[in-house]
């Protein structure tokens, strides 16, 4: 035999051993029995304890032998066993090699992407019903009632066919799904006018998305303009009052109250998720959009001219507002902000007392009028037939009934602006079709803003024409805003329940000096301001609405619903007004305030504190039906 040959054979004779035992000692895999207890310990310790209980070892990465184990228990049980418990569900593999065991890591699978967005007609009007179709997997779905789909897919690139009876098959290309993010493409489809038999209209992906956009608001009945979620969020907006104003068209009082076209606020009407918001103002019609939070919203539509199926009370603007509905993807998001005022930031800022909690938007208590109040008008029984020791009593026991002192100014530092979102969306699929799903928003936001703005000039009312009455407003605002909104969609059926809640506490004392008509030329040679005028408000808006909605395709026919309830109080608590006059003492003038002399509820021009209190409910449901 040659010395090749021999090697060979060697060789072969090897191998087969090392097989053999190798099948033994799998054999031996069931056959070994280990029992071990381990808590709040890592791999590597558990395997360790298997190695002293058999007769095999271990091999792995240290990435691997760090993995920790909150805790694990096996009583007399199989090594393969053992093995199988400790595997699973950690994205490991054994291998078997003889008596040696090497545990590795098993590649992680790519999260899938999804496609969503709405079918409509040319006009912007939904297509319940719609089928989808995948051409690389063979994926199919339908749209809801809405027109919404949703398709999860692995990540890549896709060709979609989106097809609705009577109207053009059309083909999308290159449409890019990425693992674990959602790919938006909105689709509007022609209508089949002529009856052909089969036409496929093809384009790619930005074309086709671009188009579904822009079909509502171009063949849209009215003229409108508005800005989406997206916008909004690469803005620095707080709140929707700041963000109308970069509507065309659109212009803002204060960051609040809107103008549109240059029509005043009686003439406008809003909208929040389709329902009619109440004013928020006691005298007039108007509604304060700074108490909307910016993060809860998912686009703005102003429209200026109107059609039959709006609210017939507006003669210039439809401000709607819409708010997040069900999610596309699940996200979760959270948002601070602080943002710093040359002109306010770290300046002496003049407020009566604060409360505990007007941080957070709530009073105290120490605005509180007393209870159970008397009138104290002379003209009215029994004050007229009163004897006037007695009335004068009357009027001294009821002021001493307000014990809370609203009236001294206190010097506090302007703090930052500060601005806190959170914001959680979660989509649940009941079936792998994705017909049916179940999804909500839910969103929760805090604002506090100090501001002080100069006022160069007074010279309404009875202040001196010849003066600078110069002043300044100290503005204190704290905003809450919740939101939360579900939606179960099943086949065609489309349910949903919005819910927005908003707190604002707003609080502006306007503080000027200067001279008054009357009496300023008595004091200005000395250089004197004869007057300090300062008027508070503390003001607490509540904003509550609640709707419930559906749509449901039946064959032909779309029917439409919703019961909405809408809440808005508005407290006005201790306003104050209050003048203070100069008097000579010890050779310097100080400022004293002059007391009123009113007994009856109307303004004072010297003293007087009021509590207004300003509260709508309105109830609408709406239903319809559309062939």
């Amino acid at each position: 035999m040659t010395r090749f040959a021999f090697l060979v054979t060697t060789v072969s004779i090897t191998l087969t051993g090392v097989l053999l035992g190798a099948d033994v000692k799998s054999q031996n895999l069931n056959e070994t029995k280990v029992t071990l207890t381990a808590k709040r310990t890592i791999l590597a310790e558990v395997l360790n304890k298997i190695e002293q209980q058999s007769e095999f070892s271990f091999s792995f990465s240290k990435k691997v032998g760090a993995i920790a184990l909150e805790s694990f228990q096996a009583e007399n049980k199989s090594l393969a066993n053992v093995l199988k418990e400790l595997t699973v569900g950690r994205h490991l593999k054994f291998t078997q090699l003889g008596d040696l065991i090497a545990l590795s890591e098993l590649p992680v699978p790519p999260k899938p992407g999804r496609i969503s967005g709405k079918i409509s007609d040319q006009e912007g009007e939904s297509l319940p019903g719609a089928s989808i179709k995948v051409i690389e997997t063979g994926n199919t779905a339908q749209a809801g009632a809405d027109g919404s789909y949703v398709i999860d897919l692995q990540p890549g690139t896709y060709t979609l066919v989106f097809s609705y009876i009577s109207f053009q098959t059309q083909r999308v290309t290159g449409v890019l799904v990425t693992g674990s993010k959602n790919t938006p493409l909105n689709v509007s489809l022609k209508m089949d006018s002529k009856g052909l038999k089969e036409v496929v209209v093809s384009s790619d992906y930005k074309k086709a998305s671009v188009a579904g956009l822009l079909a509502k608001q171009k063949n849209a009945a009215e003229i409108s303009n508005g800005i989406s979620a997206e916008q909004i969020s690469r803005s620095p907006d707080k709140n929707i009052g700041e963000s109308l104003k970069r509507i065309s068209g659109v212009s803002s009082v204060d960051n609040k109250f809107v103008l549109v076209r240059g029509i005043g606020e009686r003439y406008n009407s809003a909208m929040l998720d389709g329902t009619v918001l109440p004013s928020t103002e006691a005298q007039t019609r108007n509604f304060s959009f700074d108490m909307i939070p910016s993060n809860l919203v998912d686009n703005v539509v102003v429209s200026k001219t109107i059609t039959p199926d709006m609210n017939a009370s507006f003669a210039g603007g439809l401000i709607q507002v819409n708010t997040k509905d069900i999610p596309s993807e699940n996200f979760m998001s959270f948002t601070a902000g602080v943002s710093y005022n040359d002109q306010s930031t770290g300046k002496n800022f003049l407020s009566h007392k604060r409360g505990r909690y007007d941080y957070w938007g709530f009073d105290d208590g120490g605005r509180n009028s007393p209870s159970n109040l008397v009138v104290t008008d002379k003209e009215v029984e029994p004050n007229r037939s009163m004897p006037e020791a007695e009335y004068q009593q009357k009027l001294v026991d009821q002021s001493r009934r307000f014990t809370n002192d609203n009236f001294t100014v206190y010097k506090y530092k302007t703090a930052p602006s500060q601005n806190y979102q959170f914001t959680i969306g979660r989509l649940l699929k009941l079936d792998t079709l994705n017909k049916n799903r179940f999804g909500f928003t839910g969103s929760l936001s805090y604002r506090n803003t100090q501001n002080i703005n100069e006022i160069e000039r007074q010279n309404r009312s009875d202040w001196n024409l010849d003066t600078e009455n110069a002043g300044k407003a100290y503005g204190f605002n704290t905003t809450i805003g919740v939101l939360l909104n579900a939606g179960l969609q099943l086949g065609k059926n489309r349910i949903t329940l919005r819910n927005v809640f908003t707190h604002m506490y707003d609080n502006v004392l306007i503080r000027n000096i200067g001279y008054d008509n009357v009496l300023g030329g008595d004091f200005i040679p000395l250089n004197t301001p004869n007057r300090i005028q300062e008027a508070d408000d503390p003001t607490f808006t509540d904003l509550l609405q609640n709707k419930l909605s559906g749509q449901h395709q039946l064959g032909r026919a779309k029917l439409e619903w919703e019961l909405a309830k809408t809440f808005i109080e508005r407290k006005e608590k201790d306003l104050t007004i209050a003048n203070s006059s100069p008097q000579l003492v010890n050779g310097a003038y100080q400022y004293f305030y002059i007391p009123g002399n009113f007994n009856q509820p109307q303004i004072s021009d010297n003293l007087s504190r009021h509590t207004y209190k300003n509260d709508e409910h309105h109830y609408s449901w709406t239903a319809s039906v559309t062939f």
